[in-house]
């Protein structure tokens, strides 16, 4: 059974951290809302949903926590992807996949201002300091075809400079694939024959994306991709990575005991 931990305006989140008596901080708002909820309180992994219109994957993480540990943080709003900020009667937006360094959110937010980067930049504090408590980051996202999937990280693809090493089954659909910072879970990844992407975490670009923050912080990241109504195939490729992680972790927790002895 999930439990609701935490329901969190980040209106009245932003404004209780950031307003000040001055003239130029006025107002702040906002209507997204960061919750959190977990099932049998695991402290070694954190599942994330940060694009509020990804709805399968929402659903497929929620059905896949009700019978396996874990917590989840999750922005809640409008079915939108980008977040609306109001401050000092300006309108902004960001995308929240993209706060988590200074260079994403200057990149990102629109317009840009160091005032709603400052606000912007503490949301995304706030998330990340959750996190750090957990070994293991999984997030989980959606696609539509023909914008994005796999192959947009293969030699000649847009994204061909973020990856080190791609694994495409032809037998699966390109737009479900896992990507990850961390090369022992592309390798179980590839023994398994799912499509798989490991991060180049040297020649990547900053853009702000968890997956960047993480490998920033030697945080090992999985992110579990699959195309909008792809839910069943999205929760197989979250059965296995848990199970690759929970090894994984495993194996760390018994070399730490070890190297104690």
């Amino acid at each position: 059974m999930r439990t609701l931990l935490c329901c969190c305006s980040l209106y009245l989140w932003l404004c209780s951290c950031y307003a000040q008596p001055s003239p130029k901080n006025k107002e702040i708002k906002c209507d997204a809302k960061i919750e959190r909820e977990y099932s049998d309180g695991s402290a070694s992994i954190a599942f994330i949903h940060l694009h509020a219109n990804e709805t399968t994957a929402l659903n497929a993480v929620r059905q896949f926590l009700e019978r396996n540990k874990g917590s989840l943080f999750y922005v809640k709003q409008r079915a939108e992807r980008n977040i609306s900020l109001v401050l000092n009667d300006s309108i902004f937006q960001f995308d929240p996949n993209r706060i988590f360094t200074s260079a994403g959110r200057k990149a990102n937010l629109s317009p840009y201002s160091a005032a709603a980067d400052s606000v912007v930049k503490m949301f995304a504090n706030e998330i990340v300091s959750e996190l750090h408590s957990y070994r293991m980051i999984i997030s989980v996202h959606n696609n539509t075809p023909s914008n994005f999937s796999i192959s947009s990280y293969k030699k000649g693809g847009e994204f061909e400079r973020e990856a080190s090493k791609v694994y495409i089954n032809r037998k699966m659909d390109e737009d479900d694939f896992v990507f990850t910072t961390d090369e022992n879970i592309f390798d179980k990844c590839r023994k398994q024959k799912l499509n798989v992407v490991l991060q180049d975490n040297v020649r990547r670009t900053d853009d702000g994306s968890l997956s960047v923050y993480c490998s920033n912080v030697k945080l090992s990241y999985v992110n579990i991709e699959a195309e909008f109504g792809h839910a069943d195939q999205q929760l197989k490729m979250l059965q296995f990575i848990y199970q690759a992680v929970s090894s994984k972790l495993e194996e760390r927790s018994y070399a730490a005991e070890r190297s104690g002895e």
